[in-house]
């Protein structure tokens, strides 16, 4: 893909957290995009927001789309971009180097749901997913864990200094 087939890109940013990287990564997609002249659009998800979603993508927006841009650090469901060009990166790399990012995005985007029986790296290993899918799970899980295992451990603390 070159760049000058490019006109729409949709995009989807997130990470466990939802916020500072999140949106930084949104606009970065956002001011990259207009720089070369293609229209974008980029949602935004975390827990930020009420339902987890911010500017969320229609069916129309992705049908236009010529290139999907992921930045994520958690699971995205890619299952609505079934057949476009989608290319996968982390948030934390998008903010570090946008264009380089955008690079190969043209040249490594893969177009989901295609899997041919040669190249079985574009096939998901439901058990592998799964592996990966819980440990990019945990460290916001853990996060909205502390706040109980601090109140339980200074109620222990009180209760063993009152007895």
């Amino acid at each position: 893909m070159e760049n000058s087939q490019i006109k729409n890109v949709v995009a989807i940013t997130a990470c466990p957290t939802g916020v500072t990287q999140t949106f930084m990564a949104a606009e970065a997609i956002m001011l990259y995009s207009k720089k070369q002249g293609w229209n974008s659009k980029v949602e935004t998800r975390g827990q930020v927001v009420a339902n987890n979603s911010n500017n969320e993508l229609t069916a129309e927006e992705i049908a236009q789309a010529d290139l999907v841009f992921i930045a994520a650090d958690v699971d995205v469901d890619l299952s609505a971009f079934k057949g476009k060009p989608v290319y996968r990166t982390s948030t934390r790399a998008a903010l570090k180097d946008i264009a380089g990012e955008f690079e190969k995005a043209l040249t490594e985007a893969k177009v989901e749901g295609s899997c041919n029986t040669t190249d079985k790296t574009c096939c998901h290993d439901a058990q592998s997913e799964s592996a990966t899918s819980c440990a990019k799970k945990c460290p916001c899980s853990f996060g909205k864990l502390l706040p109980i295992v601090i109140v339980i451990a200074v109620v222990a603390i009180a209760i063993c200094t009152l007895s």
